[in-house]
């Protein structure tokens, strides 16, 4: 018995990978043709040069049947050269993923640096959330806002990050006015660490969610009251900023893409209302200065 096991494989070659298509077509027909039993495992491989698979020929274990074994050589044969004249097709490389992300990211600077040159003219109102937080901690109810141990409170690296927002805002010339915070450590703490001074707004706070009518009441009067803020024109040539809690926007905007940190920006028209204007994750707020 005569057993031949052929793996043909071809990267980046087209002209070898024809010639192993080939090859392997070949030695499937000839093989039968001698008098002795045969057990031919033929395997064919061929990518492009953009490392596309082109085809995958014959896998096929077959024994003492010459006839069909030659026939079934001559059909690999023909498959073969269908595929071969295939393997001069062209192929447009889809961009990688680092190119689509450099093409977005491109976009959202573009986007960003525009937002930060309407801050640099003031007019705007800032609704910044708090930096980041240790999430191993709890707020405990009912909320005792002298004492920072029953809150969840910012993080070291939390900390860090407000004071780099700090740093930011006065790099980009972003001409800052009244700093307004929610009572919250974790929304004080972020004030005076990225602006210095601030006061307190007790309706800047946050409530957790309650299914009844008490908590649905607590809620809408605190979207309300965030509303006002929003509409409130600042100083001439100032932005204003609310550091508060991401529920606080529930109403205003998709808050499940608003980390902590996150700068949101609207623009107050003087007339009790205001425009969504955009926001600047803190990482693309860093990259810009």
């Amino acid at each position: 018995m005569t057993v031949a096991k052929t793996i043909l494989y071809s990267e980046r070659d087209e002209a070898t990978g024809k010639k192993a298509i080939l090859a392997g077509s070949f030695l499937m027909i000839l093989l039968p043709l001698s008098n002795r039993q045969h057990r031919i495992n033929v395997m064919i491989i061929i990518y492009t040069k953009n490392i596309i698979p082109m085809g995958v020929l014959g896998m096929r274990n077959t024994k003492s049947n010459k006839a069909g074994l030659f026939f079934f050589g001559v059909l690999v044969l023909i498959i073969s050269l269908v595929v071969i004249g295939c393997a001069g097709i062209q192929y447009q490389q889809s961009p990688s993923i680092y190119e689509i992300t450099q093409k977005w990211r491109d976009k959202a600077d573009e986007e960003h640096r525009q937002i930060i040159a309407d801050l640099q003219q003031g007019g705007y109102v800032i609704f910044l959330r708090h930096a980041k937080t240790d999430w191993l901690q709890k707020d405990i109810e009912p909320f005792d806002f002298t004492h920072c141990e029953g809150q969840r409170n910012l993080s070291d690296e939390g900390r860090a990050q407000a004071v780099k927002i700090g740093e930011a805002y006065r790099a980009l010339t972003i001409p800052i006015g009244e700093v307004i915070s929610s009572p919250f450590c974790r929304c004080k703490d972020t004030a005076e660490l990225a602006f210095g001074s601030y006061r307190i707004e007790k309706d800047l706070q946050h409530i957790p969610y309650k299914d009844n009518r008490k908590g649905r009441e607590q809620m809408e009067y605190l979207w309300d009251r965030l509303d006002e803020m929003l509409a409130q024109l600042p100083p001439p040539g100032k932005n204003t900023v609310l550091v508060g809690h991401s529920p606080n926007l529930i109403r205003n905007i998709d808050i499940r893409s608003l980390p902590e940190g996150n700068t949101v920006v609207y623009k107050p028209d003087g007339k009790g209302s205001f425009e969504y204007i955009g926001m600047i994750w803190p990482e693309e707020l860093f990259r810009l200065y």
